[in-house]
């Protein structure tokens, strides 16, 4: 793939495939693409309280990096907010972005820092920066002292990405701000969607056991009923990885794999985080014996029978904008309790 020097556009990231690979499981594999680098920008409107400058570099032929610095002037609390949405185009241009499913919710710094920053930026930047915040075993807890973060070629690992991206040009918006502010909380989905199947494949049924099925309580108007059926206590034995696929036609094999991925992570973890965010607001109001996350989950999972009656799930912290088409959801679980959950969701009324 030729570099681009950060003028020719105003993308932030520009990926290309160096092979064809498909693979239908959510385990991720060596992502078969390549990126470069092509331009960064940013605006701080505190400089008095966090400065920052970063420039691309290209330590050797066909690598690009970043270099520059990070200063940060006043302690980082948990007043602070970080949000990131990916952002995809196939030629680059103008106003031919639109936004993917790929969008991290509004996560304070004490949970950007324990989620993406351990995940996906940590292992690159003990290489290659100086004064970064070190995680070791135990869990950070805010703040972010002051200090300047020096950044030198640092070249990213993919190795946690998703496996498979379209080649084209992508814009990765990263916002940060505090309560007052406040101009990172999400603007209402403009979008509806309709659940149009569920199947599951369990292997492990001593141990959890549940039947989903759509229900139609009013014209228009879709929801779930079932029940998950907890035999064992869950512990942090209990994995779990979701992907999202899309397909503009929701036909036979025209799926293929979005940005979205959330990568393998424990019982503790996943309800601490995709369970507290996106499901229980929802099935707090519909369902019977569902785990409580008023503070900070901690396991066992004790062992219930989670009944769903007519869940019609909100939608408040998903993307504002999505594309017309169907989405496939998959989640995989491992080790203690081994089954495959897919849900099929089509959205409409979008203006993508």
């Amino acid at each position: 793939m030729n570099s681009m020097n950060s003028d020719d556009r105003d993308e932030l990231i520009q990926i290309g495939f160096e092979k064809s690979l498909f693979d239908n499981g959510i385990q991720a594999e060596k992502p078969p693409w390549k990126f470069d680098v092509l331009n960064v920008t940013y605006a701080s409107q505190t400089p008095d309280k966090l400065d920052l400058k970063i420039k691309i570099t290209q330590p050797s032929r066909g690598v690009n990096a970043l270099s520059g610095w990070f200063d940060i002037k006043e302690d980082i609390t948990d007043d602070v907010f970080i949000e990131i949405q990916l952002l995809y185009s196939k030629t680059g241009t103008g106003n031919s972005y639109s936004p993917t499913p790929f969008r991290m919710h509004k996560m304070n710094t004490t949970q950007f820092i324990n989620w993406p920053y351990k995940e996906y930026l940590l292992d690159t930047i003990r290489g290659c920066a100086e004064n970064y915040v070190e995680i070791e075993d135990e869990p950070f807890v805010a703040p972010v002292t002051k200090r300047r973060i020096s950044f030198d070629n640092c070249v990213f690992d993919t190795e946690k990405l998703p496996t498979m991206m379209k080649n084209g040009f992508y814009k990765m918006e990263i916002n940060v701000s505090n309560d007052i502010i406040g101009h990172l909380q999400a603007a209402k989905p403009i979008w509806k969607f309709d659940i149009l199947d569920v199947k599951c494949d369990i292997q492990t049924p001593d141990k959890i056991e549940m039947k989903i099925k759509i229900a139609q309580p009013a014209r228009g108007v879709y929801a779930v009923n079932g029940y998950i059926d907890i035999r064992e206590d869950g512990t942090d034995e209990a994995f779990f990885e979701i992907g999202i696929f899309y397909s503009r036609t929701g036909t036979g094999n025209s799926y293929t794999p979005t940005p979205f991925h959330l990568r393998k992570m424990n019982l503790s973890e996943f309800i601490n985080w995709p369970y507290k965010e996106y499901l229980f607001g929802t099935i707090k109001e519909c369902g019977e014996n569902i785990v409580e996350v008023e503070d900070k989950f901690v396991p066992p999972l004790q062992k219930r029978r989670l009944i769903l009656n007519e869940c019609k799930f909100n939608t408040d912290n998903m993307p504002s904008m999505m594309k017309n088409g169907f989405y496939k959801l998959e989640v995989l679980t491992t080790q203690q309790y081994q089954l495959t959950l897919s849900i099929l969701v089509q959205v409409y009324d979008s203006i993508y």
